[in-house]
């Protein structure tokens, strides 16, 4: 048993490192929409690379195996109408140029997209035409093209989807439409099979939460926290559960010391978890928090880290961590990035992008009415 565990957890973090080599691409393909920035070869330093065929906000970014970045869906506005899209596209890091690749079946934004093992990209949910979709499909990187496959129990957007640790994939809350529900958070969850393409439904959270994080950690248990709940008004909360996939049951753990929603988590190379910015109480769009702190699992307990030198916030910005272990956060309506240090337990700066990024307001690459830098 002790073999297995240790084994289980050199996976995960395996993996966990293996997507997190992209972060000089992903960190932005996630933010933004005007030419891409990847952090330049000298430290600390931001250099331009080419910019994305459509663009777009509300979208994913994936590592593909071969180095790739796949960029799915997401909203585009032209002309002031903003429209839901199915495409998708391909940035090269050996060229710094992107490219289309085939487009989706359903145009989604607000949807979650997960590499899985066999170098797939599942993507599932979202929104589109104002209602949440219960839609799955498959992107092969080796042909360019879609497939459809098992389609979710729950229509959802806004909610978190993890690659556990034997290749199945979590994903829980979110907001869902229809079936006499408008708009409602969900405490819901379900995970995906991807030997059998089928979605089955397991215990269900604690509470209805959106805008949360998901982290696998260590032990194939999964840290949900944060978010915000059925009510709608931007009541953020501090709570937080793990789910266990062999016991299939949520558990609450310590709550954190900070109410926040569509924060970043990240596991560090020690098995804590860090969760820094996101938004906070009272509600209010403008209102983030530059506070971080620590989950050890171990305890089951959080405590609060160094703050951050600058708050952030508004959708997730681009976070990640580099390969000697340290944390990347850059953006959230600044230009500014800085890197947390595990072993020393504080921020500093690095150096700040050439625009101002966030997740849930994006900056077109043209202007055009209701996008804001």
């Amino acid at each position: 048993m002790l073999a297995r565990a240790e084994a289980r957890e050199e996976t995960i973090m395996k993996r966990t490192l293996v997507r997190l080599l992209g972060i000089f691409v992903l960190v932005i393909t996630t933010l933004g929409l005007t030419a891409v920035n990847a952090l330049a070869a000298s430290p600390g330093g931001w250099s331009p690379t080419g910019a994305l065929v459509v663009a777009r906000v509300r979208h994913t970014a994936t590592l593909l195996p071969d180095g790739r970045v796949l960029v799915v869906g997401g909203q585009t506005v032209d002309l002031g109408n903003i429209t839901t899209t199915a495409t998708a596209e391909l940035y090269d890091p050996a060229t710094g140029t992107w490219s289309p690749t085939g487009s989706m079946i359903t145009p989604r934004s607000r949807h979650t997209a997960i590499l899985l093992p066999d170098g797939k990209v599942l993507v599932a949910g979202g929104r589109n035409n104002n209602l949440a979709i219960p839609t799955a499909e498959l992107f092969d990187p080796t042909t360019g093209r879609w497939s459809p496959t098992g389609m979710m129990n729950v229509p959802r957007d806004f909610h978190s989807a993890t690659l556990l640790a034997d290749g199945r994939v979590l994903v829980a809350g979110g907001i869902s439409t229809g079936d006499g529900k408008d708009n409602a958070a969900e405490k819901t969850a379900e995970i995906y099979d991807p030997a059998t393409g089928a979605w089955n439904s397991v215990d269900h959270m604690a509470q209805s939460r959106w805008g949360h994080t998901a982290t696998l950690l260590l032990d194939g248990t999964v840290l949900v926290a944060g978010g915000t709940g059925p009510a709608f008004d931007g009541n953020y909360t501090v709570r937080a559960e793990v789910y266990d996939p062999e016991s299939d049951r949520w558990r609450n753990v310590d709550s954190m010391t900070t109410a926040r929603g569509f924060h970043v988590a990240a596991l560090l190379p020690d098995g804590s978890v860090l969760v820094a910015g996101g938004l906070t109480l009272p509600h209010n769009e403008r209102n983030v928090t530059a506070a971080a702190e620590l989950f050890q699992p171990a305890t089951r307990r959080w405590a609060r880290s160094d703050t951050m030198s600058v708050a952030r916030g508004a959708g997730p910005y681009g976070a990640g961590l580099l390969q000697d272990g340290r944390f990347l956060v850059a953006g959230g309506r600044t230009t500014t990035a800085e890197i947390y240090n595990p072993g020393s337990g504080t921020w500093s700066m690095t150096g700040s992008m050439a625009v101002s990024r966030t997740h849930r307001h994006g900056a077109c690459e043209r202007h055009c009415p209701g996008c804001r830098r």
